[in-house]
């Protein structure tokens, strides 16, 4: 993201997105896409002030995550500006490392789907996981909201 990237952009009708997956180091560590949180916020203050358009793509069904790590996740990004927060199931892919250590993770798939998700773990439960998948529905219907709902994460 250096001044001659950005200085392009900010000229095409493009919509930058990041596919952060997480904010917290173990879960991004587990999966093995470490994030350089100041870059990250770094990065962020800068496209918003260019006003380049951008989303943030968070995973919800990580290693090691919980339905509350993950409203944290989210809220991290609402809270730097983030002008659209997007958040997906993970999926099991076979021959993946993720997949091939499913059962370290305690990872329990969906049954009945082309590309199985994870619905469960050892961190999370079938409903926590519900919970996750209502907040990443809200976001997807208030793609312009700066704030969790005030009851909390649905």
């Amino acid at each position: 993201m250096d001044e001659a990237f950005l200085d392009a952009v900010s000229a095409l009708p493009v919509v930058l997105e990041f596919g952060l997956q997480t904010v917290h180091e173990r879960e991004a560590s587990a999966i093995k896409r470490p994030n350089r949180m100041d870059r990250v916020s770094l990065v962020i203050d800068r496209l918003r002030a260019r006003m380049i358009p951008f989303e943030v793509s968070l995973i919800y069904g990580l290693p090691l995550q919980t339905a509350e790590s993950f409203a944290e996740s989210v809220k991290w990004c609402l809270e730097r500006g983030v002008p659209r927060v997007r958040a997906w199931p993970m999926m099991l892919l076979r021959g993946t490392p993720l997949y091939i250590e499913r059962e370290r993770w305690g990872f329990v798939e969906s049954v009945g789907e082309r590309i199985p998700i994870v619905v469960a773990s050892g961190t999370f439960s079938q409903d926590d996981h519900a919970r996750m998948a209502a907040l990443a529905a809200w976001l997807e219907r208030n793609p312009t909201s700066t704030t969790l709902p005030a009851e909390g994460p649905p």
